[in-house]
């Protein structure tokens, strides 16, 4: 761009590793005690098998019997791990991301421009929305993974009874369905930990007018097509590159989708910031 002088910055900022870790701790620990609940309620899965099969009631009588355990399930979960606690310690995380993320900005305008950031500049005011909103966020998340969890498994105890499986069986799917669940809250708390690292870098740029980043992947045997693609490539903060992946035939596949990095599922990218400075 005429009269313009690009600065890529000269310090790599560092992903917020241990607040990642806490997150997944946390997910885990709050899936545990969902699966303690799921595991409380197994006896009255096992009856309502075994009286489904020793009885010649109504399916539709037995679908009533099966919906209210899982919205009994489902309430308990809510009430133990969608709480004030939960919030609490979502809180922690946002503020352990948040002080990192502050860190990082200061070195990158010290090793870059020779400037240090005004910390009364950035207060509490400054995150507020960012953080309030990624908890409200994370809160929804949680309830809905729990949600379609028990909607799985309630699905998982009706087919059972539809095909005559025994209530071991049944237990044994539904506690399959538990793993996943798990599996999945512990990714879902990663990628929402790089999501808000990535909104408050951005924040951080676009308040000092600093609009471009340079995307830089891990670089490593994993790192996706797409990703690769973008690698050392300057992007704008108000204009994020549109995702895609190869389909069959080695077609490539636009999804619709635009992130910055961290953004993406599953993305360990990282932006490096890029300073536009004009020529007078």
């Amino acid at each position: 761009m005429k009269n313009s002088k690009y600065v890529v910055s000269k310090y790599t900022p560092t992903y917020p590793n241990s607040a990642e870790r806490e997150y997944e701790r946390i997910a885990s620990l709050y899936m545990k005690e969902f699966n303690r609940i799921v595991k409380e309620n197994l006896p009255e899965v096992k009856r309502i098998c075994e009286d489904s099969y020793n009885t010649d009631s109504r399916f539709d009588a037995k679908n009533n019997l099966i919906d209210k355990l899982c919205k009994k399930i489902l309430n308990d979960a809510v009430k133990r791990i969608a709480n004030s606690v939960f919030e609490t310690m979502v809180s922690g995380i946002a503020n352990k991301v948040q002080k990192h993320s502050l860190q990082q900005w200061t070195k990158v305008m010290k090793k870059t421009i020779g400037v240090t950031p005004d910390k009364e500049h950035y207060n509490k005011e400054f995150y507020e929305k960012i953080i309030n909103d990624w908890i409200e966020q994370n809160k929804k998340m949680a309830s809905d993974i729990v949600e379609s969890s028990v909607d799985r498994m309630k699905s998982t105890i009706q087919y059972g009874i539809k095909r005559g499986e025994s209530p071991a069986q049944i237990a044994k799917e539904m506690q399959s369905v538990m793993k996943q669940t798990i599996s999945h809250a512990k990714q879902a708390s990663k990628d929402q930990v790089a999501r808000l690292n990535t909104t408050i870098e951005k924040a951080h740029c676009q308040d000092y007018g600093a609009n471009d980043y340079m995307w830089m992947t891990k670089n490593d045997s994993i790192v996706r097509e797409c990703h690769k693609s973008f690698h050392g490539k300057i992007f704008s903060w108000n204009d994020p590159p549109e995702i895609w992946h190869i389909g069959p035939g080695k077609v490539k596949i636009m999804d619709g989708r635009r992130c910055h990095p961290g953004e993406d599922y599953r993305c360990r990218c990282i932006a490096i910031p890029v300073f536009n400075f004009r020529k007078e």
